[in-house]
């Protein structure tokens, strides 16, 4: 059966009945009678009804807003051997070019930072005195900031990390943070060169950092080999013991790793040049030490070359944490 239009029109007009739907999806009967009553007026309908519209997603949680600032880390590795030619270890101070470690760039908007555990070289008071680290304490302050920058303490003195010492031996002390993060009131612009500065209690003098590299010639002639300390230095950066001592026991000998050895007798460049390194095990006198694993009776002339002392290194990990003005990995600044 078909059915016409004009079988649904109503008496009212000509117009068919449009069916109004209320948002459950029935007629809506209070709209009908508005319509309704407007045409009995003789006025035209401009009421539309419209359905309410569904709203829209909301915003993920991971689409960062206009202008938000996100935070990156950067990690970097200060080891004694890379630093700054002008760090004044004597004093405590250790400088580096933050462009050699971080590919060239500064470090930029810098929030916070985080510091590991390392050690530090033990140094040893004469025995009329207490032991150089008697308080079990030392502080680490980055001398690029300022005191407002740092924790305050009296007569001018900061510092950036205060360090619990344990593990003492007559090598090295184990040094871990107190509290192992900084956070700086205000971003630093921009670092391009810092230094670090140690000192103990109790009146924040610094810590000695005894030389890590020194000057030595190769004694011909000598089984065992001998060497002399050049530059006015002495065995005393070598051993805590008093020159000279002799054969020194097992446990007291000395790492240590030569570079720059170059005479004419290529089995004795291979010997004094060994990766692994080798160990003194003789101080002779205050500016004379000897390996007896090696034989330069066979070595033609007093050949000079460079002894790193692997006990007097410092070295350290730190994290640096930026802000950034663009997406990021979503990191918040008081992570762990």
């Amino acid at each position: 059966m078909i059915y016409k239009m004009s079988q649904y029109r109503t008496q009212y007009g000509n117009e068919p009945q449009r069916r109004t739907f209320a948002r459950c999806g029935r007629p809506n009967v209070q709209e009908m009678m508005k319509q309704e009553l407007l045409k009995q007026s003789g006025e035209e309908s401009s009421y539309k009804i419209t359905m309410p519209q569904q709203q829209s997603a909301p915003p993920s949680i991971f689409a960062p807003a206009v202008n938000e600032i996100g935070f990156e880390d950067n990690y970097l590795y200060f080891d004694g051997r890379a630093r700054d030619s002008s760090s004044d270890i004597a004093n405590g101070e250790l400088k580096f070019s933050i462009a050699s470690l971080n590919n060239s760039l500064p470090l930029e908007n810098v929030v916070a930072m985080k510091l590991d555990g390392f050690f530090f070289p033990n140094v040893i008071n004469p025995t009329t005195s207490p032991t150089y680290h008697f308080y079990r304490r030392m502080y680490m302050t980055l001398t690029n900031f300022t005191q407002t920058q740092a924790v305050s303490s009296a007569n001018g003195f900061f510092y950036h990390y205060e360090l619990d010492l344990d593990n003492t031996t007559s090598i090295a002390v184990k040094c871990n943070p107190v509290d192992s993060h900084f956070y700086f009131t205000r971003p630093v612009n921009s670092i391009d060169v810092i230094t670090f500065r140690f000192t103990v209690p109790h009146s924040f003098r610094r810590a000695v950092i005894p030389k890590d590299t020194i000057v030595v010639t190769a004694l011909a002639g000598t089984n065992p080999g001998q060497f002399r300390i050049e530059n006015a230095d002495q065995t005393t950066l070598l051993t805590s013991l008093t020159p000279p001592t002799g054969a020194l026991a097992t446990n007291d000998q000395i790492a240590v790793f030569f570079s720059g050895f170059g005479s004419s007798n290529a089995t004795i460049n291979v010997a004094v040049s060994n990766i692994n390194g080798l160990m003194i095990d003789n101080v002779i006198s205050s500016t004379t030490f000897s390996i007896s694993t090696l034989d330069f009776t066979a070595l033609p002339v007093d050949t000079l070359c460079t002894a790193y002392i692997a006990k007097n290194r410092v070295a350290f990990g730190m994290r640096f944490t930026t802000a950034r003005e663009y997406k990021t990995n979503y990191l918040k600044v008081t992570h762990d």
